[in-house]
């Protein structure tokens, strides 16, 4: 049985369909590609070679983590099973590798997948440096900066909207269970502390521009697109449940349960209810 680098037992064997779990969070890329799918099928078809698939078994689960096309590709070929390369570990070693997938075969990676590794390989290995993880994504270790303060980013204002959840809760001003409200008010949370965060990048702009350090930077430019931005996000503040949907999330409320002050003044009154 042969080894992969950190030392995993591995083995190439053909592995059922209906007992490969295709995770959407160990997805290395954005999107598939329906017409990629499509290519492989016919190429599958005619016999030609792919590369085994790889699957991380940890002793219940086969997790895919390289060939989402190849499997996709293989279901609409109706096939039973696909040749794959078996690695025993657990499912956050399942997403570091699915983090490197793609590296040398398939689809060209976007820079949206590019991202989307990388922000994998933080998730399941957030100690590893940025040099590390920029080598085994194959991105620049810039790259890695920007997406290690994203992922910061949305961590605090995930804990922002949670405590104001549970302080709702706590005070009667949401009943637990009511997940229609307490997603639109997690919602406001966040977008709220965003506006905030924005609202300090202005006053760190405004410093700047009264420096000598400012003297090639289009001063009216950067103050708008910042303004910009703060009305685009007050726009977006939810202001009612929808009422299309209940709070169970619809097309007209992008899948979010609730509108916004604009969505609600465009949906009919008599639908408002």
């Amino acid at each position: 049985m042969a080894k992969t680098k950190d030392g995993a037992s591995k083995r190439i064997k053909d592995v059922p369909l209906a007992k490969i779990t295709m995770d959407k969070a160990l997805q290395p890329r954005t999107a598939l590609t329906a017409e990629a799918v499509a290519e492989y099928a016919e190429a599958m078809q005619e016999g030609a070679e792919m590369p085994p698939c790889v699957v991380v078994w940890d002793g219940t689960t086969n997790w895919l983590c390289d060939g989402f096309h190849r499997v996709s590709a293989a279901q609409r070929l109706k096939w039973k099973s696909i040749t794959c390369e078996v690695v025993e570990g657990t499912r956050d070693h399942a997403m570091w590798l699915a983090a490197a997938a793609n590296l040398k075969h398939g689809v060209r990676r976007t820079n949206s997948d590019k991202r989307r590794a990388v922000l994998m390989a933080l998730a399941c290995n957030p100690d590893a440096s940025n040099r590390d993880i920029g080598a085994h994504c194959a991105v620049s270790g810039e790259m890695v900066r920007l997406c290690r303060q994203q992922a910061e980013a949305v961590h605090e204002l995930d804990t922002v909207a949670e405590e104001a959840v549970a302080e709702a809760i706590a005070d009667g001003v949401v009943e637990e269970g009511d997940t229609a409200t307490a997603r639109m008010l997690a919602a406001e949370s966040a977008i709220k502390a965003t506006i905030a965060a924005l609202d300090e990048a202005v006053a760190s702009v405004t410093a700047l521009l009264q420096t000598e350090h400012a003297a090639f930077v289009a001063q009216q430019r950067v103050l708008t697109d910042l303004k910009n931005a703060k009305t685009a996000l007050k726009q977006a503040l939810p202001h009612e449940v929808c009422p299309l949907c209940g709070g169970d999330g619809c097309e007209t409320c992008r899948m979010t349960g609730w509108v916004t002050k604009q969505q609600w003044d465009l949906i009919p009154a008599e639908q408002k209810g």
